[in-house]
């Protein structure tokens, strides 16, 4: 999780580890090279979350042994202990959560994880600094989220572990091509059909099952998980969103014609004689030509860095940044405007997606004279449904809804029609029927 300092990075982590039972996480501020190795803990599929990636002091042996225990699931090391062999292994495989400042970690560590950015716009803060004023009012018990149901979630699914399967994943790649363009997507891809699995393990109970005892991935759990992909095939891809664009474009400007942008202090004479010069740009020069405030133009050049489009000459920290053009060429059309991941209505067959026009699902779902089961916007995955007029059981995700309430499929099994859910997509809301 990269993003400035304050932005509340550890905290989004530390909150969703309360979810988690407490014996699934190990938590350090820090540790040396070899402490992985040496820990009495044991990992094995636990998370591992490090406060602060600057917590191993970008150690190689360090970054190493993280390296080994994410992509091998296990730790192999051979040593001397008073002039005795000695061979140490720690199984995996693990979770591992950071958080940084820097715009890039070492290399080989981070194409092995997802990086995701903390939003730092000003609608973001504003949100914050009203929630926290409210639960200065209410007290922080009126914002209390039970852990409980979620912890016993987690252990009953890492006790059964669900079989299940996703029949759209080729379908899925063959409406991507512009992934096969990045090779790290080679390992990326891996790791996205693990996040769709364990979405559907989460969501399992509302699954079709078949023959085999699999649960079926289907368009359900694809819109679950798939602002998340986008964000990290985005970021693995290079494809940024409009408000870098907007920073690079600044940026460029500012390099081609500083006098003109009205920063001519951004020249800087080279070589022995002064003879010819440079253009140079620092954070406060990009933050005061877009009107944003230092933390926040500092996110987006730093995105702008990781993503290839702007270089920092500088390397030594607390040290006044040197901007220069990177390497890649700027795309003048946003991951916005050209999303990379296709519509839920383009990767599922015709027949299993009925698309409406905005609105149109919620006056169905008014209409008592639909003869069909379908789950109002209300009940969406993360919600829990409501209970059966006949047996008060939450069971089932979708119920068929009669003129008098709600029941489930086991006690007016009749009524079970078909199976759908209502969604949203850019283009409107959705119906989304199982055959």
């Amino acid at each position: 999780m990269k993003g400035a300092s304050g932005s509340g990075k550890s905290t989004l982590l530390k909150r969703a580890l309360q979810l988690i039972p407490n014996d699934r996480w190990v938590f350090r501020t820090s540790f040396s090279p070899l402490a992985l190795v040496y820990s009495e803990e044991d990992f094995e599929h636990r998370i591992i979350f490090l406060n602060e990636y600057d917590g191993m002091a970008h150690d190689k042996m360090a970054e190493n042994c993280v390296k080994s225990i994410i992509t091998e699931y296990m730790l192999d090391h051979e040593t001397v202990i008073n002039h005795k062999p000695k061979h140490l292994h720690k199984d995996g495989p693990i979770g591992f959560w950071t958080t940084t400042t820097d715009t890039l970690i070492e290399h080989q560590v981070e194409t092995r994880m997802f990086t995701s950015f903390v939003d730092s716009s000003p609608e973001q803060t504003e949100e914050i600094i009203k929630m926290k004023t409210k639960m200065r009012e209410q007290g922080e018990e009126a914002f209390y989220v039970d852990p409980d149901p979620y912890q016993a979630k987690f252990e009953y699914i890492a006790t059964v572990m669900p079989k299940v399967k996703i029949p759209w994943m080729n379908r899925l790649q063959h409406l991507m091509p512009e992934i096969r363009s990045e090779e790290r997507v080679r390992r990326d891809w891996d790791k996205a059909m693990t996040l769709i699995e364990a979405d559907a393990r989460i969501n399992h109970t509302r699954l079709r099952r078949d023959d085999d005892g699999y649960y079926i991935a289907d368009a359900s759990t694809y819109m679950h998980v798939k602002p998340v992909l986008e964000q990290i095939f985005n970021y693995a891809l290079s494809r940024p969103p409009k408000s870098v664009i907007q920073t690079v474009e600044t940026i460029n400007r500012i390099l081609d014609d500083p006098d003109g942008e009205g920063f001519p202090q951004a020249r800087k004479k080279i070589g022995f004689g002064g003879e010819s010069d440079t253009v140079e740009l620092t954070f406060d020069m990009v933050a005061q030509k877009l009107g944003n405030s230092k933390g926040n133009t500092n996110g987006k050049v730093k995105q702008a860095i990781a993503m290839g489009f702007v270089q920092n000459l500088e390397k030594s920290p607390g040290v006044r940044a040197r901007l220069v053009r990177g390497d890649r060429v700027l795309r003048h059309t946003s991951s916005e405007e050209n999303p990379l991941m296709p519509d839920v209505t383009e990767l599922f067959p015709e027949g299993s997606v009925v698309l409406l026009g905005s609105g149109a699902a919620v006056e169905l779902l008014e209409d008592d004279d639909y003869g069909y089961p379908i789950v109002s916007k209300e009940q969406l995955p993360g919600i829990p449904p409501l209970g059966c007029l006949t047996c008060g059981g939450k069971k089932f995700w979708n119920n068929p809804r009669t003129t008098s309430g709600w029941t489930c499929n086991t006690c007016s099994p009749a009524l079970f029609k078909t199976d759908m859910v209502v969604g949203t997509t850019e283009k409107g809301d959705f119906l989304l029927e199982r055959q």
